[in-house]
């Protein structure tokens, strides 16, 4: 039987003007977040016009990764070569079928990295371009059917703790199959944490540890009778604001973060790896752990894979309503899209200008901010407790 859909991506590549002539439009084209449902949270995301961001997005049409990610695991600001016994190589991750897969792999023989002996094989995949406040991003995924991971989520490479601290969002974490075998010593979430893995969406919001900071962590879940491996799914994350923190499953809203252990409002990396988890340990057993089926065959690199359909990334299309910019009833700030001068209300604690790249700028306590002096692009003004999106083009 073909795959239609997948024959669809494959030829509109070399043929878009014939696609355009003879196909419907829901298949030629999407406009808008895969947002279905009919609750205030999901009306909040459909009720919006939107624009795709293209460097943060990507059909998987081709044949190779695009240049709008990088796979090697320690680039760009960031240093994590996998979690052990699990290590991230370049070459598990292929584009095949009109997909992204990132293969879980068993070694022959362990290999020895950084003084460790490596038994597994893992992938990590990273957007160069950063997500930042007021988009919203998904992904159709469908988990390994291995002990390792299928994860969406988004980091920063950044810690200078004055500015930009080190921050982490989960849309979603899971597991492919259950091994019931824990790193020693156990810890008393592994066995809770590895139930709720192994079903529906996973989120948290995360403050990472570093030397200027502790780790803290909020999460959620939903959609526990909903298994990650057996199917595709799609995975959403509206960014309202650095704590209202939105999530979609399957083009529905499950909840929302709203007390974060920090602010998210710096700019983070669109992250999807595949992984090993202290509380999903490897038991040893190549059946158990999924490597191979109950007739002693090898599972297919297909299954073994954690798989990306597609992966999309919105941005607000032009200004943003009063709706979006009102603090104690005043419109704040405007203009929206300034050749230079931006007019600022009074603030407790002023105001703190970002760059794209969640770069510190300027504060401000008065009540205007001159943005001419950097380079045409979009902007971030933030206060103690939101954050709004402008656009400079001098």
């Amino acid at each position: 039987m073909i795959d239609f859909r997948n024959f669809i991506k494959r030829v509109y590549k070399y043929n878009a003007i014939c696609l355009v002539l003879v196909l419907p439009s829901f298949l030629l084209a999407q406009n808008k977040p895969t947002v279905t449902g009919s609750s205030t949270l999901d009306n909040l995301v459909k009720n919006k016009n939107w624009k795709p961001v293209p460097n943060l997005s990507d059909e998987f049409s081709g044949s190779t990764l695009n240049d709008k990610w990088n796979p090697n695991p320690i680039a760009n600001g960031f240093y994590w070569p996998g979690r052990f016994p699990g290590l991230f190589e370049v070459e598990n991750v292929r584009v095949t079928n009109g997909e992204l897969w990132l293969e879980a792999e068993k070694f022959e023989s362990p290999k020895a990295v950084n003084g460790k002996n490596w038994t597994h094989g893992g992938a990590i995949v990273r957007s160069v371009d950063f997500v930042q406040p007021t988009m919203y991003i998904e992904a159709r995924m469908r988990t390994t059917e291995t002990l390792m991971s299928g994860t969406f989520w988004m980091q920063n490479s950044r810690n200078d703790c004055e500015n930009v601290p080190k921050t982490e969002l989960d849309v979603t974490e899971s597991i492919g199959r259950k091994t019931n075998t824990y790193r020693q010593p156990e810890l008393s979430w592994y066995r809770e944490v590895a139930e709720a893995f192994n079903r529906g969406i996973n989120s948290t919001a995360r403050r990472r540890e570093t030397n200027c900071a502790t780790f803290a962590n909020r999460g959620k879940r939903a959609k526990g009778n909903i298994d990650p491996s057996e199917d595709f799914h799609i995975y959403g994350f509206y960014w309202e604001t650095p704590t209202r923190l939105h999530f979609y499953f399957d083009g529905e809203y499950v909840y929302s973060i709203t007390d974060p252990p920090i602010e998210l409002a710096h700019g983070m990396a669109i992250i999807v790896a595949i992984e090993t988890y202290d509380f999903n340990w490897p038991s040893g057993n190549l059946v158990t752990d999924g490597f191979k089926l109950p007739n002693g065959q090898d599972r297919s690199l297909k299954d073994r894979s954690t798989r990306y359909d597609w992966i999309r990334t919105w941005e607000i299309d032009g200004t943003l309503s009063n709706t979006d910019l009102t603090y104690n009833n005043k419109i704040v700030p405007h203009p929206t899209v300034t050749t230079g001068f931006i007019n600022l209300p009074e603030v407790s604690g002023g105001w703190q200008l970002f760059d794209i790249q969640g770069k510190f700028l300027k504060h401000t306590t008065n009540n205007n901010i001159d943005l001419s002096k950097w380079e045409n692009g979009l902007y971030f003004l933030k206060t103690k407790s939101k954050t709004w999106k402008v656009i400079l083009n001098k």
